[in-house]
């Protein structure tokens, strides 16, 4: 029951994620025809798609068999996983988009660092409670990935402050 459970959470919460991604990128980019069909094809890729073929990490095995591979803790579906992670790429092309406005008197390195943080700490923080807190239930985890949420959300705040 956790595992399917676990299946819908992760469809539900990468789909949704997914089209948030593309939201932001629709903003920067521009609500262009071929961006426009390319989010909406991933949108109804990832939750319409084939839900059968798995993406597996296995991760912390069961004490009590030592011969078990554990159990995966990232039970989404390849149809749900692709277009995730195409919108993730997307989205750090619009953060840097908007970092070259933003910081356009910086040097190319401190504007790369400075637009590229905010959705990565997002991004590590949202890996950390998915693949480690909920699995772990340890509240120190827990806390770690609010923590890199908040400073990823308040940079791309001051990010989005400075463009805007």
């Amino acid at each position: 029951n956790n595992e399917w459970l676990r299946e819908v959470a992760y469809k539900f919460i990468f789909v949704m994620q997914g089209m948030g991604l593309q939201a932001l990128s629709l903003a920067v980019f521009g609500v262009g025809r071929v961006l426009v069909a390319l989010s909406v094809l991933g949108v109804l890729a990832a939750y319409l798609g084939n839900q059968h073929s798995k993406t597996t990490l296995y991760l912390f095995k069961d004490p009590g068999n030592p011969a078990s591979r554990g159990y995966s803790t990232m039970p989404l579906a390849w149809f749900t996983a692709v277009p995730f992670a195409l919108a993730t790429l997307l989205n750090l092309a619009a953060f840097f988009k908007l970092g070259a406005a933003a910081f356009a008197t910086s040097g190319l390195a401190p504007r790369v660092v400075r637009s590229l943080l905010p959705p990565l700490l997002i991004g590590a923080g949202g890996a950390i409670e998915g693949l480690l807190a909920e699995t772990r239930f340890n509240q120190w985890l827990h806390f770690g990935a609010v923590v890199l949420f908040n400073a990823g959300f308040w940079l791309q705040y001051d990010l989005l402050g400075r463009v805007v």
